[in-house]
């Protein structure tokens, strides 16, 4: 028997320029809250300069195995890198 995956209709859709975008923008949030340097995030994650601004810049989309260096470097889950921001719940009345 073969399993279908169902997705939901809920599941907002993101195109690839939007998730590098998107993952960008946590790097640099990221690196910003702890104070580090983007060439010290490199370092760090032992990734190159080069790539780590090509990715910044969107105009290459980071691995996989990117995004878990870069979070690990943060010391953040990576899923934390890529997950849409959850809106703030308006208080109740």
């Amino acid at each position: 028997m073969r399993y279908r995956a169902r997705l939901s209709s809920a599941v907002p859709k993101v195109t690839p320029e939007e998730l590098r975008k998107r993952v960008a923008e946590r790097i640099r949030e990221a690196a910003k809250r702890k104070g580090i340097t983007l060439a010290d995030l490199a370092s760090r994650a032992e990734v190159s300069e080069a790539g780590l601004y090509l990715a910044l810049s969107g105009k290459s989309g980071p691995s996989i195995d990117f995004v878990a260096k870069v979070a690990m470097a943060l010391d953040v889950d990576p899923s934390a890198l890529v997950k849409p921001q959850r809106k703030p719940r308006s208080p109740a009345t």
